[in-house]
């Protein structure tokens, strides 16, 4: 006869918390037996209680949707949110993406639901590289009187 010992599974709740940018990375360990388990989870740090992964309801709020509207009708985005002929540069992306983000108080790093949006990557480089140039400022001027 084969002698079998029961398994004994502890959950320990609650794990470890690793907030990196706007991601919090929780680790739960499972005990079961002599062997470990770990389960990582992410959350956004804004979201974090509901499990919500998506940056873009940032995007979607009321007051984001009027900004989109009115960033449409002055030609800056198209029907989807994506850039048209005015914005085809990431200079022009990025500041466009950083007037639309501090006018809806969109905490750091407030360029990545702009980069999930348009499959763009490094856009708040590219606004530090822009900023500086005065060229820009009568675009930014451009996009902030279209956005009022």
């Amino acid at each position: 006869m084969e002698n079998k010992q029961p398994q004994i599974i502890f959950n320990i709740t609650g794990g470890t918390q690793n907030n990196v940018g706007s991601q919090i990375n929780e680790q739960h360990n499972t005990f079961m037996g002599n062997d470990m388990k770990t389960q990582s989870v992410k959350a956004s740090a804004g979201n974090a209680e509901n499990g919500q992964t998506d940056m873009s309801s940032l995007l979607s709020t009321p007051e984001a949707q009027e900004l989109w509207q009115r960033a449409q009708q002055a030609g800056w985005v198209d029907k989807e949110r994506q850039p048209t002929r005015m914005l085809e540069t990431k200079v022009s992306k990025a500041l466009f993406a950083n007037i639309m983000a501090n006018k809806l108080g969109i905490p750091s790093p407030m360029y990545e639901p702009f980069e999930k949006l348009w499959g763009e990557e490094d856009l708040s480089r590219s606004y530090s590289a822009g900023n500086a140039a005065n060229k820009n400022q009568r675009l930014m001027d451009d996009i902030k009187a279209s956005l009022k």
